[in-house]
């Protein structure tokens, strides 16, 4: 029992040393951990702290001397992609002698360009010349060119970057007349990237609101056309040889319609044919009235052509209303020959071929005019 007791204190101290070192190891083992929790949520403050608004980083590169860095993003891992989204809100006129649209047209672009993002919640306007963007231009514009709103781009937090623009102005459009008044045309906005080629940039069409690339507005300033469809494509644009832009375009069909030319052009062109057979029912001893009725229609047929020339341009083909307008003439002018040479037999005293002559005229031009009529409206060019 003595010797029991004297080992025991020796126990204990060696249990309260073991004890001690435990403890100081474990206070380590916790201050270490502390310091490792202060130190990174002191460096995420730091993170957050230090970074920069988006009109700081462009105010600081404006202060410096070093341009801003207007290099596409992400060059490095192939083309760029912009998604565009473009509406035309109205087509005002279209003339087919100069060649060329009145056109009013709203485009969205969208892309990503992650040196741009910053902290916030809201989005930030920047001036266009101050980050990159695709140079956007309009290919077929013709004259001078009307922007609705300013040069700004919206950039998110995250470094989206939308850009909004509304063109007005002219644009031209190669028309083939060949089937005019009866004609369907491809109107086209055509958009391209100065500078950039396909493999560089890629035109995406966006989707929205069950709108792929875009659309064109319901209601438009054309009395005279009927829109038939429309489509937003990708398209790159290629002017010469290899030389090529990306780009996208925004095309619509329309079908011009026929009531305008048939009441303006082709009635009152009928008159002046139909005005012409008046003398084969008159007598043939008048023969100064005949002649008259014959003449003075050839003479309106001319005067009414020359009307008609301001409507297209200077053509190397006959369009259909030029095979119309021709044909009648043929007719008109063949009437007045016909009158002659029906008066000439009835000088002769040959009153029975100069009668023969005058029913044969009465059913073979209404015919012919059939004929020519039934070709303008129904077939094919």
């Amino acid at each position: 029992m003595v010797q029991f007791f004297q080992i025991a204190p020796d126990r204990g101290h060696i249990l309260n040393l073991l004890l001690l070192i435990c403890n100081r190891h474990i206070l380590l083992f916790i201050c270490l951990i502390g310091l490792l929790i202060s130190g990174t949520s002191a460096l995420a403050t730091t993170a957050v702290q230090d970074k920069p608004s988006l009109k700081s980083k462009i105010s600081e590169e404006s202060k410096s001397d070093s341009k801003p860095d207007l290099r596409r993003p992400n060059a490095l891992l192939g083309p760029t992609v912009i998604h565009f989204l473009g509406i035309i809100l109205d087509i005002d006129s279209v003339n087919a002698k100069t060649q060329n649209f009145d056109a009013n047209v709203y485009v969205e672009l969208r892309w990503e360009d992650e040196r741009l993002a910053f902290s916030g919640d809201s989005h930030q306007n920047v001036n266009l010349n101050e980050i990159w963007n695709p140079r956007l231009v309009l290919i077929n514009q013709q004259g001078k060119l009307n922007t609705a709103l300013p040069n700004i781009a919206e950039v998110s937090p995250d470094g989206t970057v939308i850009l909004r623009q509304r063109f007005t102005g002219k644009l031209s459009q190669i028309m083939n007349l060949e089937s005019f008044p009866m004609d369907e045309h491809l109107f086209a906005v055509r958009f391209a990237a100065v500078g950039y080629n396909e493999e560089q940039l890629k035109f995406v069409p966006d989707f929205r609101n069950g709108l792929h690339g875009g659309g064109i507005a319901k209601d438009l300033s054309l009395p005279d056309w009927e829109v038939t469809g429309f489509e937003a494509k990708s398209s790159p644009f290629q002017p010469v040889g290899k030389v090529s832009m990306a780009g996208f375009v925004l095309q619509s069909s329309a079908k011009r319609h026929l009531a305008y030319y048939l009441w303006q052009i082709v009635l009152p062109f009928s008159v002046v044919i139909v005005m012409s057979w008046g003398a084969f029912w008159i007598s043939r001893e008048q023969l100064g009235v005949r002649i008259g009725f014959a003449t003075s229609s050839v003479l309106t047929l001319i005067a009414h052509r020359f009307v008609l020339s301001t409507l297209l341009p200077g053509l190397s083909y006959m369009t259909r209303l030029d095979y119309f307008t021709v044909g009648g003439t043929v007719l008109v002018l063949s009437a007045l020959v016909t009158v002659v040479l029906g008066s000439c037999y009835a000088n002769k005293k040959d009153a029975a071929t100069a009668k023969w002559i005058d029913i044969f005229a009465r059913i073979c031009f209404p015919t012919l005019y059939l004929i020519i009529l039934i070709i303008f409206l129904h077939i094919e060019f």
